[in-house]
């Protein structure tokens, strides 16, 4: 691209990388959804220490895994300080090691605070189609949602059961944190308050309860 001086010419490149990182931006959830599909935060967990590539494939437990593919998902998630990996030194021919991190034990699907369901939710199929049709919805009106699946959000929950869990169990994982952000906040309750507390958190009133 012909420009009049290199000042522009390096603003056009970093415009370029912007918007390389946006469109590249969608393998970053597909591939945290995969690592929650594969419990694998939960298998290093499991396991108390650090683990090695070996031990996380055959917790996985499946006759064909994919060891080179495990290994370029778990290298692309230690890039994005999903995981930490810890290295002897370079000469070193054993394994490296996995452990979770800050990050990564938002993903453990065994407790209660979790950010797995939400994960799933965002990256399900049916919560994607929407987005391929944002275009179409701006151009006719209404939502994206309702133009990629013909109904609203909550009449397409209750027509299709399984959806209609994993929504739910976003929500209430989502509540379910606020909550305990809140409760410690406020530890004396909130007698000393004024207004109400409500749920909006899916169907699962898991607040009001």
């Amino acid at each position: 691209m012909n420009t009049q001086n290199e000042p522009d010419s390096d603003a056009m490149l970093r415009g370029q990388a912007q918007i390389l990182h946006y469109i590249y931006g969608a393998l970053n959830g597909m591939a945290i959804r995969c690592c929650v599909e594969l419990h694998i935060a939960d298998i290093i967990n499991n396991h108390g220490r650090p683990t090695t590539l070996s031990e996380i494939s055959t917790a996985i437990d499946s006759p064909s895994i994919n060891v080179d593919g495990l290994r370029r998902l778990m290298t692309f998630l230690v890039n994005r300080k999903v995981f930490d990996e810890m290295v002897e030194s370079e000469e070193s021919e054993r394994e490296p090691l996995y452990s979770l991190n800050y990050c990564s034990k938002w993903l453990l699907c065994d407790t209660n605070v979790t950010l797995a369901p939400l994960v799933m939710m965002r990256t399900d199929p049916v919560t994607h189609l929407p987005l391929h049709v944002l275009s179409r919805s701006i151009k006719e009106g209404g939502t994206a949602f309702k133009a990629a699946h013909g109904k609203g959000l909550f009449d397409f929950c209750s027509l299709n059961s399984e959806f209609n869990r994993v929504f739910n169990e976003a929500m209430a994982c989502t509540v379910t944190i606020t909550t305990n952000a809140v409760i410690s906040h406020y530890k004396d309750g909130f007698l000393g308050s004024k207004g109400r507390v409500a749920d909006v958190g899916g169907g699962s009133t898991g607040l009001t309860s």
